[in-house]
């Protein structure tokens, strides 16, 4: 069985866990911190933004793949996925470190 619904937000994670990874690391470049955050927020902040991605891309794709394998209509996987992928989104935009 080919998982087409499934390929498809797994390929927009991916796209995502690209664009975060990038963007602590070029910061992580500009403020010239190589290992854990150094003690700035900003750094701790878009690390988190990236861990929590890939702490639960994997289980949520896993879910989608054994729904989608069970026979789950289209549109609700794709109005899941919708759902998912602004999600996945909206976190890192409104994520913000406690003072």
């Amino acid at each position: 069985m080919i998982l087409q619904v499934t390929g498809f937000y797994t390929g927009l994670t991916v796209i995502i866990a690209i664009i975060l990874g990038m963007r602590i690391g070029f910061f992580r470049a500009r403020k010239g911190i190589s290992i854990l955050d150094g003690g700035d927020m900003e750094v701790a902040t878009r690390m988190r933004a990236h861990g929590n991605l890939t702490e639960t891309a994997a289980l949520t794709l896993l879910a989608f793949a054994i729904i989608e394998v069970n026979g789950a209509p289209p549109l609700l996987l794709h109005v899941l996925g919708i759902i998912y992928i602004i999600a996945r989104i909206l976190h890192p935009i409104g994520l913000k470190h406690d003072n």
